[in-house]
């Protein structure tokens, strides 16, 4: 069951930091939620911590997480489709990288055929 275990930053009581901290210390991958980082931080520069979340996947492709806020009045909520500056914000830090992205919208795929559709891929 260790095997298939993995630990994601959360949006309330988890940053980077302490979950990461912690999957160091039992050996197992980190997901890293950037929609629950930018909702929850200890101050934390994400930039930083790349390199350590994704060297919790040993031998597998990392995962990340990511999802735009609803609203300001509902900055925790998905959004319907994903926000594509703060997305390619995201891969302009993680470019050194390779990893998997699970777009989390409330439109699914309709949410990444237009986020390609504005990227341009």
């Amino acid at each position: 069951m260790q095997k298939r275990l993995v630990l994601e930053n959360d949006d309330t009581s988890y940053s980077i930091g302490a979950v990461l901290e912690i999957c160091q210390e039992l050996e197992i991958p980190m997901v890293l939620d950037v929609h629950h980082h930018n909702c929850y931080n200890q101050g934390e520069d994400l930039g930083d911590y790349l390199e350590d979340i994704f060297a919790t996947w040993s031998d597998r492709t990392p995962k990340i997480h990511f999802s735009s806020p609803r609203s300001k009045k509902h900055p925790k909520r998905h959004a319907d489709y994903i926000n594509p500056d703060a997305f390619q914000k995201f891969l302009d830090l993680a470019s050194n990288y390779e990893f998997d992205v699970m777009i989390e919208a409330k439109m699914k795929d309709k949410a990444l055929f237009k986020l390609r559709e504005e990227l341009g891929i």
